[in-house]
């Protein structure tokens, strides 16, 4: 039996197999889940670090899965996990 795919994972899902759409394209990407239960699981995710947005022009952005941080060459003891706190940054303004 097939399990049932929660909302993050179908947004996930449609962002990989079209990196880079818009927002408003999820929408028709997830059929079943609404604007606003979009809007909201697309910002759970990038505030998470599972998804990242662009802003692509005056009110619109696309989604699209991070990309791997470049690996390190070094000794083990160089390469230490990051916190995500430091790293968001929120443009606020229009």
């Amino acid at each position: 039996m097939e399990q049932a795919s929660t909302s993050s994972d179908r947004i996930i899902h449609a962002v990989a197999e079209s990196p880079g759409c818009l927002l408003e394209e999820l929408v028709s990407a997830c059929p079943g889940l609404t604007w606003n239960q979009i809007f909201f699981e697309v910002d759970r995710l990038s505030r998470t670090g599972q998804v990242q947005l662009m802003r692509t022009g005056a009110g619109t952005y696309a989604v699209r899965l991070p990309t791997p941080a470049p690996q390190q060459f070094g000794s083990a003891s160089s390469v230490r996990p990051q916190s995500l706190e430091g790293n968001i940054h929120h443009d606020c303004q229009g």
